[in-house]
């Protein structure tokens, strides 16, 4: 335990005195210092970005991404389906569908393009899941798209590639969930059992349980890791992190992220849901949510374009192009920004429907620049016009013919008391 202890204390140590190359007082692992925080411009004026949830879950493209975890829960639809398609668990576990995760037809150039050209400012990959797959090249673990399955650095090539065409790069990690995500397979004969998969499906323990200050440790590796090897500019978190042992973890990691902001002279954005954060020392995520005001500071919300799965999965609905843009019109009127999914199929296919939507929405007549008010506000009251406001600008839409939405930001918004409050 006191070896653990000395690690940790290690660790902690490193984070805190990492270097920064400006001015501009370096952030300390305590609230204090991190709610001094300012979230940079480019977040505030991007509103709208891509999240990309890609991975060994969409081979079996069952149900959702959460299959790996779905896949050993007894009497579940992704049981089931499971056996019946594969076999056993024993036999046929999670991690055969590690090779069959070819990607072959990968190509990030035009994906990027795609991104870019339906208005997008900003793209997320998961970098890794709950599933404890790595899409990336890692010193940390042997279980990556590197070394099995695609054998290419997945995030690597993204990230290069949004950077290239001149987006913002973001990365998520789910990694504190799979504390807990492949417990199903310890209640029953499966594959998790096997001692030779422990560093994939482990520590699969209860969802109750307190993490340990071993696996609490390499989340807080697998998070630095990234930040130094990638250098994203939105480090995004799933809700698990809030777990109360996490607390001097999430301090660590969020000084160490900011003050790496500082070294490379570019703002960062670190994401968190529910109450993992103080409000002014990180950006509120909201998953398929929406406020229903205006809130300072700015915010987030992520939604997918599909209606069952935030990844590719067979027989999933998708949303329309419009219903997407009215979201992001009233998201965006709220001082937030929005994160669409977008999901893949094991071998990336072009032309299917999410490529239909993304070009959809590009096609649409609509605009998040920003343009000084042409006409006084009064102008559209009574004539069919809806208005929201965001900082300094009014977003105005009206309703076209048949049915369609046509949107313009091109207001300057007129009262003093509004530029007091958000300018």
């Amino acid at each position: 335990m006191k070896r653990l202890l000395v690690s940790f204390s290690a660790i902690l140590m490193l984070l805190v005195s990492s270097p920064a190359s400006h001015a501009q007082e370096k952030y300390q692992a305590t609230w204090e210092s991190l709610k001094t925080y300012q979230i940079p411009d480019w977040f505030r004026d991007a509103k709208f970005g891509i999240f990309i949830h890609w991975g060994v879950y969409s081979v079996p493209a069952f149900g959702s991404e959460w299959y790996p975890r779905n896949m050993y829960e007894q009497g579940s639809k992704e049981f089931k389906h499971h056996i019946e398609t594969y076999g056993p668990q024993k036999k046929f576990g999670y991690k055969d569908f590690i090779p069959m995760f070819k990607a072959e037809k990968f190509d990030p150039a035009a994906w990027v393009a795609l991104f870019k050209k339906a208005g997008a400012k900003y793209v997320v990959p998961v970098a890794e899941h709950h599933d404890g797959f790595q899409m990336y090249k890692s010193a940390l673990s042997k279980w990556n798209a590197f070394e099995m399955g695609p054998r290419r650095d997945v995030l690597g090539e993204l990230a290069a590639e949004i950077k290239k065409q001149g987006l913002i790069f973001g990365l998520s990690s789910h990694r504190i969930e799979h504390w807990f995500f492949m417990n199903g397979g310890k209640h029953f004969d499966s594959d998790v059992l096997d001692p030779a998969n422990a560093t994939l499906y482990g520590p699969a323990r209860e969802e109750n349980e307190t993490p340990s200050p071993e696996f609490m440790n390499n989340w807080l590796l697998r998070c630095t890791e990234l930040v130094d090897n990638y250098k994203p500019q939105l480090f995004w978190f799933d809700w698990w992190i809030e777990q109360p042992a996490m607390d001097p973890y999430r301090k660590s990691f969020a000084s160490y992220y900011y003050n790496k902001g500082l070294e490379w002279n570019k703002g960062v954005v670190l994401n968190y849901k529910n109450v993992s954060f103080p409000e002014k020392a990180a950006v509120l995520d909201l998953e398929r949510g929406k406020l229903g005001g205006i809130r300072e500071p700015a915010w987030q919300t992520d939604d997918a374009i599909g209606n069952e799965s935030w990844g590719y999965a067979a027989g999933n609905t998708f949303k329309s192009a419009q219903y997407v843009i009215t979201n992001l019109i009233d998201i965006v009127s709220k001082n937030t920004d929005i994160a669409r999914h977008r999901k893949m199929a094991r071998h990336q296919r072009r032309g299917n429907i999410w490529h239909t939507s993304l070009e959809n929405i590009w096609r649409r007549p609509h605009t998040v620049s920003k343009r000084k008010l042409c006409r006084p506000e009064s102008a559209f009251y009574g004539k069919g016009y809806t208005l929201h406001y965001q900082r300094k600008y009014i977003i105005c839409y009206s309703h076209g013919p048949a049915g369609n939405q046509y949107y313009h930001q091109n207001a300057w918004r007129q009262s003093r008391q509004w530029r007091d409050r958000f300018c």
